[in-house]
């Protein structure tokens, strides 16, 4: 007979091929069933899947209770403002389930400001492909700060006065918007 018996059986196939394969022939069986969906938080695999999902978290709690109805870190925000094709939108993400903390010996990032003296900001959304001055660099108008890629185009960002490189608001590789701040140049 045929491997397929029903629709799934292809998806399970096509998104799984070789783990798929072998499930299909009988040789591999779940390793859990629809019927415990969703997971616990405190089942190993919601923990090694959210510990994939964010490798820069060092140490996670998975909380069951809303931020705002327990003491300690602060609340997770939940407004939002996105940029689709150029348009800004006010976003409201209402959470459900269970919450991800980072603790202390998380990644806190600072927030970087929005604006400073001798500050050089993107003139569009797209992604930091290279930066090309580093802390401390003497650079002259017209010299090239970075390069921001967006939609398969690249454009260099480049020096609107001499100065120094103060600091770096940016990692390559990261995402920006229009008037995102890059770096400061006195």
């Amino acid at each position: 007979g045929s491997l397929i018996k029903k629709e799934e059986d292809i998806m399970t196939y096509i998104l799984y091929p070789q783990v798929g394969l072998k499930f299909l022939k009988g040789q591999a069986i779940a390793e859990f069933t629809s019927d415990m969906l969703p997971l616990p938080l405190d089942h190993q695999f919601t923990r090694a899947m959210v510990k994939q999902s964010f490798p820069e978290v060092k140490q996670l709690w998975l909380e069951t209770l809303p931020p705002e109805k327990r003491a300690g870190p602060a609340q997770i925000p939940t407004e939002f403002q996105v940029e689709v094709d150029g348009e800004p939108y006010e976003v409201k993400v209402i959470p459900s389930g269970g919450y991800l903390v980072a603790g202390a010996a998380g990644a806190a990032q600072q927030e970087k400001p929005k604006d400073v003296e001798g500050g050089i900001k993107s003139n569009m959304q797209g992604t930091i492909l290279k930066i090309k001055v580093k802390k401390g660099d003497k650079v002259k108008k017209g010299d090239i700060i970075a390069t921001i890629e967006a939609m398969k185009m690249e454009q260099e960002i480049k020096c609107e006065s001499e100065g120094e490189v103060k600091e770096i608001f940016i990692k390559e590789g990261a995402p920006v918007c229009s008037g995102d701040l890059l770096v400061q140049i006195l």
